[in-house]
């Protein structure tokens, strides 16, 4: 008969692995993407000096080169759709420039745009072209009385901004857009984002619903298209968030309640589960200018990264902080090149590097903790059910202890092998990703006078922590899968149980 109980006590051990020795329940581990954008719309830059900052990306594990195409100043890139092409433009050799003879402005050819985005490939990094619209659309304006006149003829503008912002209560603008962001798709095929700008927008909640039914319309015809949308924060509306996208992604770079009193914050967009990248307008924005203080700005901005800046910030050096990052998803260091002229491509970009870097091992230091927090997680998860298993009273007779001892040291042994595994992966995984960038000097400029920023502010505040992201909950097997394991148990008990007892019957 104690064979009997030996074989029940095997079965009962192998439902007790079955149902308590599941590892628990892993949320994806959400890799958070770092990169930089570059004002192209304000400056040209030439296609080495563009490509100089991809490398600048991939050598500092980043994951984007984000362009900013298009503004007041410029419309920065081909467009047959405006009759601003590579073929009716000045091409010159030294600088690899296109230049609109009617404007006199330079632009990116689809060619040269097409060659960023394969080089951007091979480096492992992704081009994000963005065409901002509906406000700051001067520089498309500017191509108008060049176009063809049905071309002319569908774009509208506000009348309280006829120079700047397209009204897109027209249906003939909303569509005349739409064929600027057709056309991109068209010469650039095989993007993964395009951004559409929206920021700065003025005209309340009626232009602001209008932006909402036209981003939405947007959004779905590039999801169609295999491309992911973009879009600046500062046009989002709390009560029009419920009409958005949820697939939108949000790049929020400041809290403007002056000029809409109804303006979403950071906690508004990720309450809400918008996915946000962090394009902070004070600690993850630079103007360049000529200056003697150029390079020590930019140290300056470097160690503000480093020291003061963390991933929950979003706007400016106080204020609107976010008490979760589940929702956040990257975040981008910005170039403006409004007051650059004087400045040499090499000169920007050479002291762009420091802040760049700093950015990107912010990133990459996060997600070294989110793979270690995983697998911590995971480590204590399977130590936990097996110390569960190998305490099951056992204690029958001397057989039964045994069998017992046995399956004791070989779930053990189990243990072991699997925690050292993970714990190796960990550390080889962190020794490779870890490399901190070289110590920053510390500059002489103080915040008052700094120029490293994108908005005027004031000394920056005291930092603070970074959020930590909490260990996933244990999750039990649901309903069905606790029936199945029983019924397949039940049925191994019954025929092991009369197997041994007609053997035993026999003898």
């Amino acid at each position: 008969m104690h064979k009997v109980k030996v074989l029940l006590g095997t079965v009962l051990l192998f439902l007790t692995l079955l149902l308590t020795g599941q590892p628990e329940a892993q949320e994806p581990i959400v890799k958070l993407s770092g990169g930089v954008m570059v004002d192209v719309a304000r400056r040209y830059y030439s296609l080495n000096s563009l490509k100089s900052i991809i490398d600048t990306v991939s050598e500092n594990k980043g994951d984007f080169v984000h362009l900013h195409l298009t503004d007041d100043q410029n419309y920065g890139l081909e467009s047959q759709f405006l009759n601003q092409t590579a073929s009716n433009a000045i091409y010159n050799q030294d600088d690899q420039s296109y230049t609109n003879p009617n404007t006199n402005r330079k632009f990116l050819s689809y060619g040269q745009l097409a060659e960023l985005k394969s080089y951007a490939g091979s480096k492992g990094i992704r081009l994000i072209p963005e065409i901002d619209t509906p406000a700051h659309t001067g520089g498309l304006k500017a191509l108008l009385p060049y176009a063809e006149p049905a071309v002319t003829s569908q774009f509208k503008w506000v009348s309280w901004d006829e120079d700047r912002q397209l009204d897109l209560d027209a249906a003939t603008t909303q569509e005349a857009v739409r064929q600027l962001y057709m056309e991109l798709v068209r010469e650039l095929p095989g993007l993964e984002y395009i951004h559409i700008g929206g920021d700065e927008i003025s005209g309340g909640l009626i232009q602001g619903q209008s932006f909402i039914s036209h981003v939405n319309q947007l959004c779905d015809y590039l999801a169609g298209q295999g491309i992911k949308t973009q879009i600046w924060n500062d046009s989002l509306s709390r009560q029009l968030l419920p009409s958005l996208n949820r697939n939108v992604e949000i790049a929020y770079w400041g809290y403007l309640p002056h000029r809409n009193p109804d303006l979403a914050t950071a906690s508004d967009l990720s309450d809400q589960d918008f996915k946000l990248l962090n394009y902070n307008g004070y600690y993850l924005a630079f103007v360049p200018k000529p200056s003697e203080k150029l390079q020590s700005d930019a140290l300056f901005a470097a160690n503000d990264i480093l020291k003061t800046w963390n991933l929950s910030q979003f706007h400016m050096d106080t204020g609107d902080s976010i008490n979760s990052l589940k929702n956040v998803i990257g975040a981008a260091f910005s170039i403006w090149s409004e007051e650059s002229a004087g400045l040499t491509d090499e000169e920007i970009f050479s002291a762009m590097g420091s802040p760049i870097r700093a950015l990107l091992t912010v990133i990459n230091q996060e997600n070294i903790k989110r793979n270690e927090n995983t697998t911590t997680t995971t480590t204590e998860s399977m130590t936990e059910a097996t110390t569960t298993i190998t305490t099951e009273p056992t204690t029958q007779s001397t057989t039964e202890s045994t069998t017992t001892t046995t399956t004791e040291s070989t779930t053990e042994t189990t243990t072991t092998v699997t925690t050292e595994s993970t714990t190796k992966s960990t550390t080889e995984g962190t020794t490779e990703t870890t490399t901190p960038i070289p110590p920053m000097p510390q500059p002489t400029t103080s915040p008052e006078t700094s120029t490293a920023t994108h908005a005027t502010t004031t000394n920056p505040s005291t930092s603070k922590d970074g959020n930590k992201l909490s260990k996933s909950k244990r999750i039990l097997p649901s309903t069905g899968e606790t029936i199945g394991v029983l019924s397949v148990a039940g049925l191994a008990l019954f025929l092991f149980v009369g197997l041994t007892y007609y053997r035993h019957k026999k003898n």
